[in-house]
């Protein structure tokens, strides 16, 4: 079992390999949620706002107006420009 400190290098190197913030929660959720995430991300219903509000109360950094979530939706991100 890796120490704290391992783990939080671990986890900052993960971050740093990934340029979008809807990407990160998708590695970084478990399995139930990641797959809730890639429902709410199909279902065009669900507005960007609502999903990046959810994602920065679970702890992740992005734009509550939901301009990442709207980027990985377009494919404009960063996960689509490498």
């Amino acid at each position: 079992m890796p120490s704290l400190l391992e783990e939080i290098r671990l986890e900052d190197a993960d971050r740093a390999r990934v340029s979008c913030p809807v990407a990160y929660a998708l590695i970084t959720l478990d399995e139930k949620q990641r797959v809730e995430l890639e429902a709410a991300l199909a279902d065009e219903t669900i507005t960007h706002i609502a999903i990046a509000r959810v994602l920065i109360r679970h702890g992740f950094k992005m734009s509550a107006q939901g301009k990442s979530v709207g980027a990985h939706r377009r494919g404009s991100c960063g996960c689509y420009k490498r």
